[in-house]
């Protein structure tokens, strides 16, 4: 990484790893698990959802549903759930920046599809205008459970 890129990370974006094994071992020493992840409401929201998102990072794979991510947990063992949420902005311009589609033409596709989504939320993506700028609102779900 150069000293550049290096400049521009916040404490928490450069400690990245060190964050992640420091909260894996507060978690098992506590007894509890943390699933963090994005979240649809419904399977074609899902889908929807995954159409985009495959423009813009092609590793995608799929977008869970909140009742797919509360299964995970509950296969896995957790019990005592408890569920949170909170939203990431961010605007649109922006995360296409940080993305890496196969086909230069993506990147006007997924405007398109943002700009005919506000308002209707079927990507799930809370997009929404700030003046004239587009941004998203990514939903997020936190779910702790205890490990039985």
């Amino acid at each position: 990484m150069s000293q550049g890129a290096d400049r521009n990370m916040s404490v928490f974006e450069k400690y990245l790893t060190l964050w992640v094994l420091l909260c894996t071992g507060a978690g098992i020493m506590l007894g509890k698990v943390a699933i963090i992840d994005v979240f649809t409401l419904a399977n074609d929201q899902s889908d929807a959802y995954d159409c985009i998102e495959k423009l813009r990072d092609p590793s995608h794979v799929h977008t869970l549903t909140l009742d797919e991510l509360q299964s995970i947990a509950t296969q896995a063992g957790l019990a005592n759930l408890e569920v949170k949420f909170y939203k990431v902005e961010i605007a649109l311009e922006e995360q296409l920046k940080a993305s890496f589609p196969k086909e230069k033409d993506d990147f006007e596709k997924i405007r398109q599809a943002a700009i005919d989504d506000i308002g209707k939320d079927r990507l799930g993506w809370g997009l929404h205008l700030k003046g004239r700028d587009i941004y998203t609102s990514l939903p997020i779900a936190v779910i702790v459970g205890e490990k039985v």
